[in-house]
């Protein structure tokens, strides 16, 4: 039976090494098998309690780990593995650039299919400007006139400066004024 398998097992692994804790059920090998098989359900029980009741531990969850080497992938690797043409610009970076902008011709022409095929075999950069900060004169002319110099960036003073022993002078005169003249009257 069962429990002479158990002892013999115990008695030779005293003899060689100290008993090892069931964590999972490959450790018990075809015993769980042998119980279904010959219908022991005392004996599969039995090592089924003697098993850890951490899930984490079972034999279905000890996926083996692998290392995987880490691979940089950038845009520019990614463009010549799949010959890709160079990243269109955002805007134009030379005033010679515009005659290769201008597409109004074709559009006039009706030539819809041949500006869309030039735009695919040649892309054409998205704006004029590739500046942030550029305001658009049509929105700054519906701004304040404040907010127009601060765009156009005037420079304004940051502080004032003042005297603040002429300025007390001043009103101390001006003080000595009004009463000789309120007394003068």
């Amino acid at each position: 039976m069962f429990s002479s398998d158990i002892d013999s097992s115990t008695h030779q692994q005293s003899q060689t090494t100290a008993p090892s804790t069931l964590v999972h059920e490959l450790q018990l090998g075809n015993s769980l098998n042998q119980c279904v098989r010959e219908s022991r359900r005392a004996d599969f029980a039995l090592m089924l309690a003697l098993l850890t009741d951490d899930v984490r531990e079972h034999s279905e969850f000890m996926v083996p780990q692998t290392v995987e080497s880490e691979t940089h992938v950038d845009t520019e690797t990614l463009r010549k593995h799949f010959e890709l043409p160079e990243t269109p610009s955002l805007a134009l970076s030379s005033i010679e650039e515009l005659g290769a902008f201008n597409q109004a011709e074709l559009a006039a022409n009706n030539q819809l299919a041949t500006l869309r095929l030039s735009q695919a075999l040649n892309p054409k950069p998205l704006a004029f400007r590739d500046d942030t900060k550029h305001i658009p004169t049509v929105v700054l002319a519906n701004t304040n006139i404040h907010c127009q110099e601060r765009a156009m960036k005037v420079e304004r003073p940051k502080t004032l400066s003042m005297d603040a022993k002429a300025w007390l002078k001043a009103l101390a005169q001006s003080i000595e004024k009004e009463a000789v003249s309120q007394t003068a009257m």
